[in-house]
Parts: C-alpha cells; structure tokens; sequence
C-alpha cells in the first residue's frame, strides 16, 4: 500500500511540475512519468505527461534534463521533440507531431488521419506544453502518449542522439 500511494505522489508531482501545478490541479485525468538521465546531449527527456480536463481538452508536456536555446529546434534543423498519439490502443501512433521553432514561435503540426492545424507550443524553462483543444481528435480519454527527442551534430551526439519517454510504453489514462 505504501508504495502505491509514494508512485502516486511521485506521479502528481512529476505531473505538476511538467504540466503546471493548475492545470495538474483542474485535471479529471493525468499521469505523468520520469525518465532516466540515459541519454547524451541537451535534449535528453526528465519526464512526460498528460492531463484530460472535464472540458475535454488535452495537455501534454516534456521536460528536460539541461537547458537548452530556442534555436536548438529551429525549423531549418534536424533536432525535434516528436510527440506521438495512439488513438485505438494499438500501440502505433495515428497522428504524430514535431515541435519546432517557426519564426521564433514553437509550433506542434500534427500528421495523421485528419488535417489539424498547427499547434502553439509553450516554453517555461525546459519544459515544453501543449494545450490540445477539446474538439481535436487527438483530445480523448483513451489516448495514449509518448515523446521522442532527436539531437544531431552536437558532442556526443555529433551522428544523432535519440531519447524517448517514458522509456517502453505510452502514457494513458
């Protein structure tokens, strides 16, 4: 018993610190995960999470280990945060995004089924957050979530350093 309510603890902290203590806090649902420092470069992934409000909107987030420039996800470049959504529990994604930095804004485009219009992306140090709108499809109680990061050209990861969270499986409700 005591260690199921310390990894719900764990998850609502780690939740509240990825997603914003608010909309942690407003949420029907939400789970969140750490991931391990296991991977060389600034995009290595600290965690991932996700919380459904009661009105149907969608956040999803990603933190990092190190801080990092914007410029890093410069839309020019190869290094992203990809966010994937599987919708029917397959475990294969209907609809991917890749984060990058279009005329100093972040942006998700999504990729998938339907067309969705890009996505503003919000930056708060070295999280990144995405509120997904209630009537998008990828704003369901059972969709499943996870994150890669790809770094190319830099030290260790002068071929490409590649990272996912959580480690082997997907967020879900």
């Amino acid at each position: 018993m005591k260690l199921h309510v310390r990894a719900a603890l764990a998850s609502a902290i780690a939740l509240g610190v990825l997603l914003g203590p608010a909309t942690a806090a407003l949420a029907e649902d939400s789970i969140a995960a750490r991931d391990p420092n296991d991977t060389p470069g600034k995009l290595d992934m600290d965690g991932a999470g996700m919380a459904l409000k009661n009105s149907g909107t969608l956040f999803v987030g990603v933190r990092t280990f190190g801080s990092w420039r914007d410029g890093l996800l410069d839309d020019s470049g190869d290094n992203r945060f990809v966010f994937y959504f599987n919708l029917d529990r397959d475990n294969k994604a209907e609809y991917t995004g890749k984060i990058s930095l279009v005329d100093g804004a972040f942006v998700l485009p999504v990729d998938g089924k339907r067309q969705i219009d890009p996505i503003p992306v919000t930056r708060t140090g070295t999280t990144l957050k995405v509120k997904i709108p209630a009537d998008s499809p990828l704003s369901q109680p059972d969709v499943k979530f996870w994150a890669k990061s790809r770094l190319t050209g830099s030290g260790k990861c002068s071929h490409t350093c590649v990272d996912r969270a959580p480690d082997s499986s997907a967020l879900h409700f």
